[in-house]
């Protein structure tokens, strides 16, 4: 019998705990008839302050995955996500060959979509070689990152966007017009570094797959979300 809300396909979604961006992603590209069901890797420790740090969260990550692809197995998916791209990066493309693998096994077989393979099929479909990646991450991880584009016939440059402290400013801003200014200065900084070029977004490129067909023609633009209408079909 079909899934009432996910008569086409239901996809089993794989995230850290302390992940709130994920879900309303997804949900907000969702076609009409595709769920997407959340499995959640304990994190007990979210310290991201160095490159210890970083590792130890991937340490917690492969302690509590197994927890969260039971449990969202129990949605009976048609297909798994992993809704976290650092770790689908370590270890070049063998890593995350690996990863896919595992999770396959895991989930009985099911197809899996992860991070970098997305960002290395979205890029293949531009026909992109030389990147920017704007990255939030300590750079053991931007080794892994660029291993893994440079294993796939690319060449990497990163900028690392030192915006914390203008964003805290304004989140406590009290007087409103001065408020919209900080906002708008921080946004500003932010398209200064990519401005002409196109955007992947990794949550976006989840969907740059062969199976899905958008219906019209998709250009990579500086916005969060690929246009997904009634035209979009997702093949198994």
């Amino acid at each position: 019998m079909p899934d009432v809300t996910g008569y086409r396909a239901k996809m089993g979604v794989i995230v850290p705990s302390t992940n709130t961006v994920v879900e309303h992603d997804f949900n907000a590209m969702r076609p009409h008839g595709i769920t997407f069901h959340t499995g959640r890797m304990h994190i007990a420790r979210p310290v991201l302050g160095s490159d210890e740090d970083f590792e130890d969260l991937l340490l917690q990550l492969r302690e509590s995955i197994g927890v969260a692809v039971r449990d969202v197995l129990t949605t009976e998916p048609d297909y798994m996500v992993m809704g976290m791209s650092a770790e689908t990066f370590w270890g070049g493309t063998a890593g995350n060959a690996a990863f896919e693998e595992r999770i396959q096994r895991m989930s009985g077989g099911l197809g899996v979509t992860t991070g970098a393979s997305a960002c290395r099929a979205g890029l293949e479909a531009l026909g992109a070689r030389r990147i920017a990646v704007l990255s939030p991450y300590q750079p053991i991880a931007d080794a892994n990152v660029t291993q893994f584009f440079t294993e796939a016939g690319g060449s990497t440059n990163f900028s690392h966007l030192q915006l914390d402290d203008q964003v805290v400013a304004a989140r406590g801003e009290t007087d409103a017009a001065a408020q919209i200014e900080a906002w708008k200065q921080i946004n500003i900084e932010i398209l200064k570094n990519f401005a002409g070029y196109g955007i992947l977004y990794t949550n976006q490129v989840y969907a740059r797959q062969p199976n899905v067909d958008y219906g019209h023609e998709l250009i990579s633009v500086p916005q969060l979300y690929p246009g997904y209408n009634e035209t979009t079909t997702i093949t198994a």
